[in-house]
């Protein structure tokens, strides 16, 4: 084999060289035909879903708590969703679309859920009861609570979250260790040594980034003077005042979203969306390289989605867009920001 494909290739003029090649070529050969490729694209890796377990990943749409619930899928855990909203119905529809992104493009196999708690009563009864500088730890104990009676619900062994030490003051070791007794099943977090840009340019690869990088930092409650090294016991003390009912009223009155029967035409408003593309309009690409090197509109330009939203304001307001990427998620995103 090795023998005749080198020889084709230099009847086709090339030059073959065993000790420094400019290109390898693999053969993929079977009984019918035989493939020739010089292109390699790695896949995520990792096992079939569903193979590791079952798991609820507190998701507040950032780029830290999309990474995480895609870390966990690599080894086959299923994963379904926590979002603690803090922020309203357009908070709401932003994290559907990270969710609904994270499992079009990775969930295969597992039909996932996205539980919806609304957090406002919770944050009003914490922020009458808790001292200003606790409000942060005693936030994350509540979402701890509210994913680890979800986890009982829906069968789950355990709950991931997108925490690293350090990243925000909430997120010491110390503050960790106090929040932590507050969850009644195991809290994963596979991003604690990472730091913020290694998490980044991870979420750019798993297809999340262009939709975190507009989403706010909601769950940022203090504005100043947070408690950075506190204790359990301090904590507990300083929740003692907490009526329980009030997290177990919004956990009973959640809200369950099956996010492979969600179209992104319901996240976003029908007049964003075509079916003809106008002969006078800009057709931009959103796929991966990869993708775009496979298969792309005609006369289309790629432009990586995080790109395109920090460079907006070169586009000229006159011109129609059409946006398209793999799934029609993230360029729906994208699309309504524009």
């Amino acid at each position: 084999m090795n023998e005749r494909v080198g020889a084709a290739l230099k009847d086709a003029g090339g030059i073959v060289d065993l000790d420094h090649p400019e290109i390898t070529v693999a053969v993929e050969g079977d009984a019918e035909r035989c493939r020739l490729f010089a292109d390699r694209i790695p896949g995520a890796q990792g096992l079939p879903v569903g193979v590791g377990g079952h798991v609820v990943a507190l998701l507040s749409g950032g780029f830290d708590s999309s990474v995480a619930a895609w870390r966990m899928m690599r080894p086959g855990v299923r994963v379904d969703y926590v979002f603690c909203n803090l922020g309203g119905g357009a908070y709401e529809r932003m994290v559907l679309h990270v969710g609904k992104a994270l499992h079009d493009t990775w969930s295969h196999g597992h039909l996932g859920r996205l539980h919806v708690v609304d957090f406002g009563p919770t944050l009003d009864a914490l922020r009458a009861a808790v001292p200003k500088q606790f409000w942060q730890v005693v936030l994350k104990r509540q979402m701890y609570r509210a994913a680890s009676a979800i986890a009982d619900a829906c069968g789950a062994a355990a709950i991931v979250t997108g925490e690293s030490i350090g990243q925000v003051s909430s997120q010491t070791l110390a503050n960790l260790c106090a929040i932590e007794p507050a969850a009644a099943k195991p809290v994963l977090r596979p991003l604690i040594a990472m730091d913020k840009q290694e998490i980044v340019d991870e979420a750019e690869r798993v297809g999340t980034a262009a939709l975190s990088r507009r989403i706010k930092e909601y769950c940022a409650i203090v504005p100043s003077h947070a408690i950075t090294a506190t204790t359990r016991e301090r904590v507990d003390r300083a929740e003692a005042g907490l009526d329980p009912t009030v997290l177990l009223a919004a956990v009973t009155a959640r809200r369950e979203v099956a996010l492979h029967g969600l179209k992104t035409e319901d996240l976003r408003a029908p007049y964003l969306f075509t079916e003809q593309i106008p002969g006078s309009a800009a057709v931009i690409d959103c796929q991966s390289a990869e993708a775009f090197a496979r298969w792309h509109v005609p006369g289309a330009q790629h432009w990586d989605p995080v790109a395109l939203l920090d460079r907006l304001p070169e586009l000229s307001k006159e011109r129609t867009y059409v946006v398209y990427c793999a799934h029609g998620v993230q360029s729906a995103g994208v699309v309504e920001m524009m």
